[in-house]
């Protein structure tokens, strides 16, 4: 995880913080039904939790999840 390089930010708690949990899921479209359909995990569960720094791109987000969702590379 990236989050080393996070600038820490202050919280209203008085507690420093630089980074976020988010959850990140799959969709994916299935022509047979003709609608998106989740993809679960193999012990169940739809979403898989990220930390990521607050100031964190879509992109950067986006680059995380195909590492996560494929870790090969391959679909």
């Amino acid at each position: 995880m990236e989050t080393s390089s996070c600038q820490p930010s202050k919280k209203r708690s008085g507690a420093t913080s630089g980074t976020k949990k988010i959850q990140l899921g799959w969709l994916h479209f299935q022509e047979t039904v003709d609608r998106y359909v989740s993809i679960r995990q193999s012990k169940g569960g739809g979403t898989r939790e990220i930390t990521v720094c607050l100031d964190a791109t879509a992109s950067k987000i986006i680059e995380r999840a195909k590492a996560l969702f494929f870790p090969d590379g391959k679909r």
